[in-house]
């Protein structure tokens, strides 16, 4: 099985994230609920947090909060990615091969505590992502792991509530909580 993680080079793919969220606001003149998963997840807040762009120095614009009402990070690569080795977990991007794992815009974790320029960039300030901030992760996961340089990878400084999965695997965390992610979008709380 090919992996997406292979294929996808980090750039500023905010700008497309960022434009939706708008126009979105604009159509609807209601403040946005998002639902991003897996590479979705730190896109989305990069989009939503705005600032230069770390691979190119395009100027995003200012943060999108006050237009966000609930974000739900599903799954999400924050911190990182790492591979279970006999039940060891290491970092997945401790040399940057894969253009996924590269230094700059990648998922780079490499020699703890050190992460790329794109995840200190997100994760430098905290609650920038909306009013109520959620993540969903599982334990099993086998795409993005679960703990990454002693942080659990998928969540996210400042959230509200999250939901602890013990033993999906990284689609399924998606897939079969979507009662979860409604009721974090309609009431604010975990389910």
């Amino acid at each position: 099985m090919r992996s997406t993680y292979t294929l996808f080079h980090m750039t500023c793919y905010a700008l497309q994230i960022r434009a939706l969220i708008v126009a979105t606001r604009l159509y609807t003149g209601r403040a946005v609920d998002v639902i991003a998963f897996s590479l979705g997840v730190p896109v989305s807040r990069k989009a939503i947090l705005g600032g230069r762009c770390v691979d190119s120095g395009e100027y995003l614009g200012t943060p999108l909060t006050k237009f966000i009402d609930t974000f739900v990070g599903v799954a999400g690569p924050n911190h990182g990615i790492s591979l279970q080795v006999g039940g060891v977990a290491i970092p997945g991007c401790v040399l940057s091969v894969l253009p996924v794992c590269n230094q700059v815009t990648g998922l780079y974790s490499g020699f703890c505590p050190n992460e790329s320029e794109f995840l200190q960039d997100i994760n430098k300030q905290n609650g920038y992502e909306g009013r109520h901030i959620f993540s969903i992760h599982s334990k099993k996961d086998q795409i993005v792991g679960h703990i990454v340089c002693d942080k659990v990878t998928s969540m996210i400084a400042g959230q509200r509530g999250e939901k602890v999965l013990e033993d999906l695997n990284h689609d399924d965390t998606f897939l079969k909580t979507y009662e979860t992610q409604l009721t974090m979008i309609q009431y604010h709380t975990v389910l």
